[in-house]
C-alpha cells in the first residue's frame, strides 16, 4: 500500500521503490505457493536446504540467504504458467523504474501513471484481484479509476490505430488493379509459408480482414482429463501472442491490452508448431 500512497502524495522516488520491492516480493510470495525452493538460485544448494527446511515458518529463515532476482522470478514464473508471459512489458517496466531509481539514483521523471498502472495489473494477475474486495484497502477506488482510465484509454488507441490502418488500405487497394492486388496477395502468402511455427501464427487482420502475423511464443502445455483408470494427459503445443503486425494495411498492435481491445485471441493452440521437439526440450530440461 506504500506504494499507491507515495504516488498519491507525488513522491515518485519512493513510488518507483515501493511499487518494484512490492511486486518482486509479489511474484516471489507467488512462486514459495508453489514450492519455497523455486527461490533458490541455480547451484546454490545451501539456499534449496535453507528455504525449504523453513518452509513451515519463513521467519526463522537465516538473513544471509541468498535468493533469486525479481526478473529471474518472473521468468520462473511464465515457466510455471507461460500465460503469464504476456505481461513481460508491465513486469520490465516496473522493476526498471525501480533499479534505476535504487542503483543510479536517477532524477528523471519517467512516466509515473504508466508505472501505476503496470504494477496495478501485475498485481491483479497474480493474485486474481477482480474476483476480491479490499485487498487494496482505502485505496480500492483509487485503483479501480486507475485501471478503468487505462482500460479506456487503450480502447481510445487502439480504435485510431484500426482507423488509420483502414483507410491506409483503401488507399492502397484504390490505386492497385487486379493484377496487382493479386500479386501482392501472393507475395503474402509466399511471406506466411516461411514463417516461424514457434514464434509466429496466421491470423485475420481486425483491420483490412488480410491474413497478418501474430508474434509471440509456443510452448508445452497438457490437456488435463478423467479418463477410464483415473486422471491423464494429452500434450499440446499453446501459442501466446504479444503483438500483431499486418503488412497489407500496416497495422501494429503489441502487448495484451492492445490485443484484448481489439479482439484479438491471445493464447491458442498451435497445431503447426512440432510437438515432438517441444517434448524433447521438456524432457531434457
Amino acid at each position: 500500500m506504500r506504494a499507491i500512497s507515495a504516488f498519491q502524495d507525488k513522491q515518485l522516488s519512493d513510488f518507483y521503490l515501493f511499487a518494484g520491492v512490492a511486486l518482486e516480493h509479489a511474484m516471489k510470495a507467488k512462486l514459495a505457493e508453489d514450492n519455497p525452493v523455486f527461490l533458490s538460485e541455480d547451484k546454490n544448494f545451501g539456499s534449496a536446504v535453507a528455504l525449504w527446511r523453513t518452509r513451515e515458518d519463513v521467519s526463522t529463515l537465516p538473513p544471509e540467504t541468498r535468493t533469486i532476482s525479481g526478473r529471474i522470478a518472473f521468468q520462473r514464473l511464465v515457466d510455471l504458467d507461460p500465460a503469464f508471459s504476456t505481461y513481460k512489458n508491465f513486469v520490465n517496466e516496473v522493476l526498471h523504474m525501480r533499479n534505476e531509481e535504487a542503483h543510479v539514483g536517477s532524477n528523471r521523471p519517467g512516466n509515473p501513471e504508466r508505472t501505476l498502472v503496470a504494477f496495478l495489473k501485475c498485481m491483479h494477475a497474480l493474485f486474481d484481484l477482480s474476483s476480491q474486495e479490499g485487498f487494496w484497502r482505502e485505496h480500492e477506488a483509487f485503483v479501480t479509476v486507475s485501471l478503468n482510465e487505462s482500460a479506456a484509454e487503450v480502447e481510445k488507441t487502439v480504435t485510431l490505430k484500426i482507423a488509420l490502418a483502414k483507410a491506409a488500405y483503401e488507399r492502397k487497394m484504390a490505386i492497385l488493379d487486379t493484377r496487382e492486388e493479386d500479386m501482392l496477395r501472393l507475395g503474402l502468402s509466399t511471406r506466411l509459408g516461411t514463417r516461424d511455427p514457434d514464434t509466429e501464427m496466421v491470423t485475420v487482420c481486425p483491420a483490412c480482414q488480410s491474413d497478418c502475423i501474430l508474434l509471440g511464443e509456443s510452448h508445452l502445455d497438457w490437456d488435463v482429463f478423467t479418463g477410464d483408470d483415473g486422471p491423464e494427459a494429452n500434450p499440446f503445443v499453446a501459442f501466446t501472442c504479444s503483438g500483431l503486425g499486418c503488412s497489407f494495411c500496416g497495422l501494429r498492435l503489441s502487448g495484451l491490452d492492445e490485443l484484448d481491445a481489439a479482439h484479438v485471441n491471445t493464447r491458442d493452440v498451435n497445431d503447426q508448431a512440432n510437438l515432438d521437439e517441444h517434448l524433447r526440450a521438456e524432457l531434457d530440461w
